[in-house]
């Protein structure tokens, strides 16, 4: 319920997380994951989003909105697997 609240709040306003000027400052590798028709985030938004970060690449998934992780929950973990296990714990997985 706590996700779901926030991400409603964020949607409809409630909650601005402008932090486009800090994002050249963020030295970790960032996987940024963005969904595919999530309204009012629009996919060019989450491309310009992980270009400002110097380390990052970008995953965009589809068939999801808002709530991606719940939509579309393989994807993130296909995603997110290499990243959390190491490259060589996903080979031969498919």
């Amino acid at each position: 319920p706590g996700a779901r609240h926030a991400m409603l709040n964020l949607l409809r306003g409630g909650i601005s997380l402008d932090l486009s000027s800090r994002l050249s400052r963020v030295p970790q590798p960032v996987t940024v994951l963005w969904p595919e028709s999530a309204p009012g985030m629009p996919v060019e938004t989450g491309l310009a989003f992980s270009k400002k970060l110097p380390s990052s690449t970008f995953a965009l998934i589809p068939d999801s909105a808002a709530l991606a992780a719940l939509e579309n929950p393989q994807t993130l973990i296909r995603e997110l697997s290499p990243l959390l296990l190491g490259p060589s714990a996903m080979e031969g997985a498919a």
